[in-house]
């Protein structure tokens, strides 16, 4: 499951070309899914935006522009020490790990 679409991509960014977006964003979603132990994914499958509160909003907006910043899907950081994250230099993650 990819957690945006080209379309949603699109209209904020043009870095990345289309042909090269599905397997970007394959690879982005991945790596969250990872970090945040299926609790991204399992809340953008519960998520309806029909009851939500203005805080689950909120959140599905953040998992949503988390893979996509830096204006490309980007990994979640490669490299782990101790209890830190340092993050790799293509992603530049913040706010998730």
């Amino acid at each position: 499951m990819a957690y945006i679409s080209w379309e949603y991509y699109s209209s904020l960014y043009s870095e990345v070309q289309e042909e090269d977006f599905d397997g970007l964003c394959a690879k982005a979603s991945a790596k969250l899914d990872v970090y945040t132990h299926m609790r991204a994914r399992n809340f953008e499958v519960a998520f309806d935006p029909e009851t939500a509160t203005d805080f689950q909003k909120l959140v599905h907006t953040q998992i949503q522009n988390t893979v996509c910043v830096d204006k490309r899907p980007v990994c979640a950081g490669d490299f782990r020490h101790g209890n830190r994250y340092r993050l790799c230099k293509q992603c530049r993650l913040f706010g998730i790990l």
